[in-house]
């Protein structure tokens, strides 16, 4: 059976890998500099996010 933890973090990683590439989407789309700006951070903050539950995993799993 799985660690409710662990199904807890794979989750946010799918959540964020879904926000970073609706962030990537906006960036191709953006038509001004403060738009590009915008979705470029949020982009930067899904993927922090990201690395962070994958950290979180790893220490879950000892992988």
């Amino acid at each position: 059976m799985e660690n409710s933890g662990d199904a807890d973090v794979q989750e946010l990683q799918q959540n964020c890998a879904e926000a970073y590439a609706l962030a990537r989407a906006a960036c191709e789309s953006a038509r001004t500099k403060a738009e590009l700006d915008l979705a470029a951070g949020k982009q930067q903050d899904a993927f922090k996010v990201y690395r962070s539950a994958v950290a979180a995993r790893e220490a879950l799993t000892g992988i």
